[in-house]
């Protein structure tokens, strides 16, 4: 029997095209690529672009284990395929992000390792800070305080990401380490959070003999002391005047 006859897309049929994706039934087989389907790896890149144009020795941009139409980090530098469509258009080879000619899901270099470019390092910062950094274009970054994840923000396609701490999600005051993390690596700083009206303790004001209270800088613990104990004198002498 022949396999092409009646149809000659048939699975069954090695020069059928089952899937109509340019490349035959056999031609799949003996690459490993599935002649049902014209995207095998699912990737959002036909597998005729990624075979190219010799079936015998198909693309393979990274050069480890698995060609590209079965590859879904074509250039292996652990961003998926998928997401190296930075416009989101469904299709990644027309994303070029630094602009070289090379498509983003074809060019390692550009993978940015993730990293915080604000705030710096020991800085003291408000309770709602906003925090910024860069990365790879189209990549998600999770930010993380003292180890507890407070956000997630996506990469821009100029390379940079901002994330901003709101209102009702205030940061403690003290010390804490803000950590960000995406597939390409880790960045870390540590910094210190002062609230409004932050550093303060309290002290006395005489006022006609009365004393108030009212913030002071930290450290005036003795002089609180001392205007406690002028203000106790003060009361004594105008009881006995």
């Amino acid at each position: 029997l022949d396999p092409c006859d009646p149809n000659p897309n048939a699975l069954a049929c090695d020069l059928g095209d089952a899937d109509m994706d340019g490349l035959t039934n056999g031609e799949e087989r003996a690459i490993g690529t599935d002649p049902t389907s014209s995207d095998s790896d699912m990737d959002g890149v036909p597998d005729l672009v990624e075979v190219g144009d010799d079936v015998d020795n198909p693309i393979n941009t990274d050069g480890d284990a698995l060609i590209n139409a079965l590859d879904d980090d074509d250039d292996n530098d652990g961003i998926s395929t998928p997401d190296e469509d930075v416009n989101m258009d469904g299709d990644p080879t027309n994303d070029d992000s630094d602009g070289d000619g090379i498509p983003d899901y074809l060019d390692d270099s550009m993978a940015f390792e993730v990293a915080i470019t604000s705030p710096a390092q020991g800085a003291t910062i408000n309770a709602t800070p906003t925090i910024t950094g860069t990365g790879t274009p189209g990549e998600s970054v999770t930010i993380s305080l003292d180890g507890d994840r407070i956000g997630e923000v996506v990469v821009g396609e100029d390379g940079t990401w901002s994330f901003e701490v709101m209102e009702g999600s205030e940061l403690a005051s003290g010390e804490h380490t803000i950590t960000v993390s995406s597939q390409t690596g880790e960045d870390s700083v540590k910094v210190s959070v002062s609230q409004a009206g932050e550093p303060g303790g309290r002290e006395l004001i005489l006022t006609g003999g009365c004393a108030q209270v009212s913030a002071a800088p930290p450290g005036g613990a003795l002089a609180l002391l001392l205007l406690m104990v002028v203000g106790v004198f003060r009361r004594r002498q105008s009881a006995v005047g």
